[in-house]
């Protein structure tokens, strides 16, 4: 079982290192708030919708992977507030707290029902991004008072080694 794990973490880190050069496009030119307001304010296309961002903390650098995952979680939960809630602001904010990172984005759009069962693909995606990188997700919102979407991050975080190795065979076998 240890020669399989050390084989798989071999297999990792290579396939990290083949995957680092093909870095976001996003994150090239700037850090993650600035990706993310830059990205809401493309696709706000002449509404007339406020974004706002702030960071809180002392910055702490955030691995690749964890940064994509992320970018892609708030991506949807902005697209999301655009394209259904119809909010007068967004706001996007990055907190550091030691090794932990909180990703929000804050809409005061119509909002939705919390009913597991209307939840869409977009939700699920993001829901799927955050248990990649072993972190939580959080998504609060109630009809009339807007949505918030909350990514918490262990940056440093070393997940278990079956842990990591669920995640490898569950990335084989839907490849």
């Amino acid at each position: 079982m240890e020669v399989a794990i050390a084989m798989v973490q071999s297999s990792h880190e290579e396939a990290k290192r083949s995957i680092s050069v093909l870095r976001p496009e996003y994150l090239g030119k700037s850090d993650l708030i600035e990706a993310l307001c830059e990205y809401a304010n493309r696709i706000i296309d002449g509404r007339s919708i406020q974004v706002r961002s702030c960071i809180k903390g002392r910055a702490v650098n955030i691995p690749l992977p964890i940064a994509d995952a992320m970018f892609r979680i708030g991506e949807e939960a902005i697209s999301n507030a655009i394209r259904h809630a119809k909010p007068s602001s967004i706001l996007i904010s990055l907190a550091f707290e030691g090794q932990t990172a909180a990703l929000n984005i804050e809409d005061d759009g119509g909002g939705f029902t919390n009913d597991r069962s209307q939840i869409g693909l977009g939700i699920r995606g993001m829901e799927k991004r955050a248990w990649d990188i072993g972190a939580s997700l959080e998504i609060s919102s109630s009809v009339g008072d807007g949505t918030n979407v909350r990514i918490v991050v262990t940056i440093n975080s070393h997940r278990t080694i079956s842990q990591r190795l669920e995640t490898v065979l569950d990335f084989v076998a839907g490849a």
